[in-house]
């Protein structure tokens, strides 16, 4: 998807929208709110006193109850000179514009919507075919144009609000690198004044001046967990920090690595390769838009969902009633019961306060209101008369609108996450069909499942996923790619302390290994081989939950879930079994899936390695990520061990790609990091095989790829058919990928094929988490809720996927 999270592609039927005309809700009833009435007197309004303080949040702005607001960027344009790459910018500011509130119950009952996008219903499209299971889906606004939204949770903030720090650190790498290697350049050739002239944008020299040497943290979870103190740390302090390679620090380092030019004209080369790598990644990615707050986004959604839950055990049919409330009835077949029960479903009007220290930005919630205060750069816009903004201080300390979104984002992540809030998230349409601007191009994924990625159309694909790495290869700078002797000092470390421990409790585990290390492996460790709470823990769980009755399931979900509990728990329960006692045991596998063909002759166990002749082999044991951190430290090619910027593809997979007939566009972008080239690999590869099981029917769920059947599971027709050819489409790209990004190191291959069986088990897992969150295994959630069983089927797939790749 978009960076909004997993990415979907458009979807209409027989080419029209799949909302014809789509109405505000008639049954809309707003009642205006005496805001006079309101008790005034919490434990927080103190805070938003009038004092003699500037620094104080100061009410501005009480948002009437039919009514939310769009939270946007101001963005001065950039000013180039002819010739020049100087560009001149005066601060930016945060926007707040009020909007009619509109419900989009068509789509989902929670989802509301700023009412202008209303009055283009052709626009409004639902997207499908992603991994998450959220509701995405497109519309036009006149002020920001064609949009993809989401009805997204404190998670899907994070990424959207990290497009907009994707696009200032990508003109800051790229600006920042070219004057390095030009004065470079300028201290061979001792004059400069026939080079072009490569200037850094003012904003940019601010944000170089004032930044520290403290990294961006590139996982979500680490920026946001608890300091020692118990307190969350502040995102805007984080997020709005330089990488240490941008540090003074680091620029410092730059000047000693640059490599010294030839000539002028392989000088102006290196320039104007970087120039394009700028130009390309920002054509590639999509822009932040906005965040849009109704009130009924912030209702009281706790005690909703647990009376939902009752009612649903109880017997009641839910059945919404109008914009504001909505009323269970009782069920008809219980007539004991002849009463009503009623759950509220009431939003609270928001007040907007303002300060101009951006450090007092907060969210404060009442029981008739929540007040919203925004610290720095910002101002109310009419949604008539846009006006030039005045930037909040002189001295220029807080004149930044990306410092001032970000801290509002800090306070709003954390009352999403505790609230269990979602929001309407929008950033920019991609990827248009240039013969039909209305439609989206298909995603790589789509031609995958449709059997036409091959010939000219997946080298095509190919070429665009290598260009795509040496685009971030040159925006990556000197000092962060070589990182493998600190590395390879901290895995002997690691080592000693493995041979030296007594005791199992005294020896080193995923959790022990350091955020670089993990990164170096694309991430794979610690969120899959985690001893409390990785993916892998997480599937021995369920599957002895599974074994021992604990788990509820519902009528459709008992067939997978048999299957997934004999093929998991014979896989762990052979875990520690000794090397020389195992012979080759098809019972887990052939039990579940018919058309597995393992020979006890082919597959003999190897005493020297623990995985050999091991179904699922990187599921046996938490001590994988060991041998795993070793294959990826041992490599020789250069490529297989050097860093990149990712520009915040965390999930470069078919999924997450429109695929046209001269580039991709790329989407799901997440927080921008430093990875390895075989680690950023890691989601494309592992795509070819995971995007079947993300297909989708002609009734929006995905397609199930066995034949149901309480004996042995065999692969439909249809699917046997097209593994052939995603079979052919892989080897194709895994060849072509090792052979002109690693220069044919085969070496490569099998780390490769290492990251992907990992992520394969790893998606297991995650549909597992997804199934569970839902209310799947949950009696007293799990009966209101359908169709959660596709999500117990796409974990089986990715398991015979993990085994089909293995042998």
């Amino acid at each position: 998807m978009l960076s909004l999270g997993h990415r979907f592609v458009a979807t209409k039927v027989d080419n029209k929208p799949i909302i014809s005309k789509v109405k505000p809700n008639p049954n809309l009833k707003v009642q205006a709110v005496n805001f006079d009435a309101i008790n005034e007197d919490c434990e927080h309004t103190s805070k938003y006193a009038p004092t003699s303080s500037t620094d104080d949040c100061h009410l501005f702005y009480k948002v009437p109850s039919n009514e939310g607001i769009m939270i946007m960027m101001h963005e001065p344009q950039l000013k180039s000179n002819s010739g020049s790459t100087e560009a001149e910018t005066d601060c930016t500011c945060l926007k707040i514009v009020p909007q009619l509130d509109s419900n989009l119950v068509e789509m989902h009952p929670n989802i509301y919507i700023p009412s202008p996008i209303m009055d283009h219903p052709d626009d409004i499209v639902k997207y499908g075919g992603g991994g998450s299971g959220v509701t995405v889906f497109g519309g036009y606004h006149p002020q920001l144009g064609s949009l993809v939204m989401k009805h997204g949770g404190h998670k899907d903030l994070l990424e959207l609000v990290s497009l907009y720090k994707i696009e200032r650190e990508l003109h800051t790498r790229g600006y920042t690198k070219m004057n390095t290697i030009k004065k470079s350049y300028s201290s061979v050739e001792g004059d400069d004044k026939h080079i072009k002239n490569v200037k850094t944008p003012s904003k940019l020299k601010l944000a170089l001046n004032k930044v520290t040497s403290q990294p961006v943290i590139g996982r979500f979870g680490a920026l946001l967990g608890k300091r020692k103190g118990g307190s969350a740390p502040d995102l805007a302090g984080v997020m709005g920090n330089l990488p240490l390679s941008l540090s003074a620090e680091g620029l410092s380092l730059m000047h000693t690595q640059q490599p010294k030019f030839e000539d002028k004209n392989e000088y102006q080369d290196r320039i104007q390769s970087i120039e394009n790598a700028m130009r390309e990644m920002k054509e590639r990615i999509p822009a932040f838009r906005m965040v849009y707050i109704s009130p009924l986004h912030l209702r009281e959604r706790q005690i909703e969902l647990m009376t939902r839950s009752y009612t649903g055990v109880m017997g009641f049919n839910m059945s919404y009633t109008g914009h504001d409330s909505y009323g269970a009835s009782i069920s008809s077949g219980d007539s004991s019961l002849n009463s009503r029960v009623s759950i509220a479903k009431k939003g609270r009007p928001l007040w907007l306060f303002g300060s101009s220290n951006v450090g007092r930005s907060s969210l404060m919630t009442h029981k008739n209101r929540v007040d919203l205060c925004f610290g720095g750069s910002h101002r109310l816009y009419e949604v008539e008369s846009h006006s030039n903004h005045i930037c909040a201080s002189k001295d220029g300390s807080d004149n930044d609108g990306y410092r001032s979104l970000l801290s509002f984002v800090n306070q709003l992540y954390h009352s999403m996450k505790q609230n269990n809030w979602k929001v309407t998230l929008a950033q920019q349409t991609i990827g248009r069909d240039p013969d039909d601007p209305t439609k989206s191009l298909p995603t790589a994924s789509q031609i995958l499942t449709k059997g036409k990625l091959r010939g000219r159309v997946l080298h095509k694909l190919i070429d665009e996923e290598i260009q795509v790495i040496r685009n971030l290869k040159l925006l990556t700078l000197p000092n962060e790619v070589d990182i493998l002797d600190g590395l390879r000092l901290e895995y002997e470390s690691i080592k000693a302390r493995m041979m030296n421990a007594k005791m199992d409790k005294d020896r080193p585990t995923a959790a022990d290994v350091s955020d670089t290390a993990n990164s170096f492996t694309g991430n794979a460790i610690v969120k899959n081989f985690h001893p409390e709470t990785g993916r892998f823990v997480i599937l021995r769980q369920f599957a002895l939950d599974l074994k021992h009755g604990k788990i509820h399931l519902q009528s459709k979900e008992v067939m997978p879930a048999n299957h997934l509990e004999k093929l998991l728990n014979d896989c762990f329960e052979r875990q520690n079994t000794p090397v020389k006692e195992k012979h080759f045991r098809k019972s887990s596998l052939e039990d579940t899936f018919e058309l597995l063909d393992l020979d006890d002759d082919d597959v003999a166990p190897d005493e020297d390695d623990p995985q050999s002749g091991n179904p699922l082999y990187l599921i046996h044991g938490l001590n994988q990520w060991q041998s795993l951190l070793e294959t990826a430290l041992n490599m020789k090619n250069p490529n297989a061990t050097c860093r990149i910027w990712t520009c915040g593809v965390s999930d470069g997979g078919l999924h997450n790609m429109f695929l046209g007939a001269d580039q991709i566009w790329l989407f799901d972008l997440g927080e921008p990091k430093l990875e390895t080239i075989p680690g950023f690999l890691t989601k494309f590869l592992m795509s070819f095989f995971h995007a079947l099981g993300m297909e989708e029917d002609v009734n929006g769920d995905w397609v199930v790829r066995f034949v149901q059947s309480s004996e042995k599971l065999r692969l439909t027709d249809a699917t046997k058919e097209l593994l052939a050819d995603v079979h052919q489409a892989f080897n194709i790209a895994i060849d072509r990928l090792i052979r002109e990004l690693f220069d044919g190191d085969e070496e490569v291959r099998l780390l490769l094929l290492r990251y992907v069986m990992t992520q394969l088990i790893s998606d297991a897992s995650f549909c597992i988490e997804k199934w569970r969150i839902k209310g799947g295994g949950d009696e007293l959630r799990s009966d209101h809720q359908y169709c959660l069983e596709k999500w117990l089927w796409r974990s089986l797939w990715d398991l015979y996927a993990c085994e089909e790749i293995r042998r």
